[in-house]
Formats: C-alpha cells, structure tokens, sequence
C-alpha cells in the first residue's frame, strides 16, 4: 500500500517541479514578534505585476498583529490590557478577542497546560532576562501561582470584552505567532 502511495506522489512531484520556473517569486525577511520571519510569495509570471503587494499586504498584517499582542511595545492592546488587571469589561478588538477565545479554547483541550495567564510566574523567574534569572523562593512561587489560570479572567465574545482579576497579567508569546502566520496565509 506504501508504494502506491509513492507512485501518486511522484508523479505530482515531477510535474511541479517542472513548471516552477513558470512562477514569479518575491521574498523578504524581517524581524518581528521577536524571530526572523521569512516571506516567499509565489504566482505565475503572468500575476507578477501583483506579487510585491501580496508580500507586503501579508508582512503588514504580520507586523499589525505584533503591535497589538506584543509584551515588548508600550503602546500594544496587550500591555494596555494587563494594566488594567482588577478592571471588568475591557473592550477588546476583534483579532485579541479571537485569540483570547483561541487560547482558552487549547487550555480546555490541553486540561490547562496551555495557559495564556502565566506572565507573572514567567516575570518572577526572569525568562526574559536569561542574564538575570534566579530561581525564586518557593513561597513567591506559590503566592504569584494564586494569580495565574485562566480562570483568573473572564471573556464574553459577543460583546468583546474581558474582564481580567487583578495581578493576572496575558502573554500571548505560545499563540500570536501561529494567529499572525495564519492571518497573512489569509491575506495571501
């Protein structure tokens, strides 16, 4: 049964790859959402006049996405939401409402393995300043712990709001990405 497999897939092989060079390719890599990201567009050469704006209509909503979900960016709809923890009915936009909704979502799914609440135990163990981590005290840990669990918010979609308890701060860094790849696979 593999070998028949096999047999279909060559052939289908073969003929793409003979008719590559019948495409226009336009490329760009950028840093954004803290990696590299690496756009190739392809479309037949006769499309070619369009493929420099489908590259740059998939980079802008990669880079809208970062701007809005980023921990990094003072002015992002995240840090704006995570300052106003103990605030009920924070009005969200549109893309942070789905992934907020995305992310409860694989937290059900994964018993809640998946958690998009864990920004103050990442803060107290200092992963993003690797030069600086220590290991806390056990006690801090379990006091930070109180705060984290997506329990700790609650999301209505069909008014796109949230309402986040205090302390419980977001880090979308395990989703925006695979939100933003998804949203320019859209766009192109």
């Amino acid at each position: 049964m593999q070998i028949w497999y096999l047999s279909l897939f060559l052939p289908l092989i073969a003929a793409c790859s003979t008719q590559i060079d019948s495409y226009a390719t336009a490329q760009d890599e950028t840093q954004v959402m803290g990696t590299t990201l690496d756009v190739i567009v392809y479309r037949p050469k006769a499309e070619e006049g369009q493929i420099q704006g489908d590259l740059e209509a998939a980079l802008s909503s990669v880079k809208s996405i970062d701007r809005s979900m980023s921990l990094y960016k003072d002015d992002s709809e995240l840090v704006a939401l995570n300052a106003k923890a103990g605030t009920h009915n924070i009005a969200l936009s549109r893309p942070m409402a789905k992934v907020l909704s995305a992310s409860r979502f694989f937290a059900n799914l994964s018993s809640g393995a998946f958690d998009v609440t864990i920004q103050p135990i990442v803060d107290l163990w200092g992963f993003y300043e690797v030069k600086e981590a220590t290991v806390p005290p056990q006690e801090e840990i379990d006091r930070i712990l109180t705060t984290v669990g997506m329990d700790h918010f609650s999301l209505d979609l069909t008014a796109g709001i949230i309402s986040l308890e205090s302390e419980t701060q977001i880090d979308l860094g395990a989703i925006a990405k695979g939100y933003a790849v998804d949203q320019a696979l859209g766009v192109l």
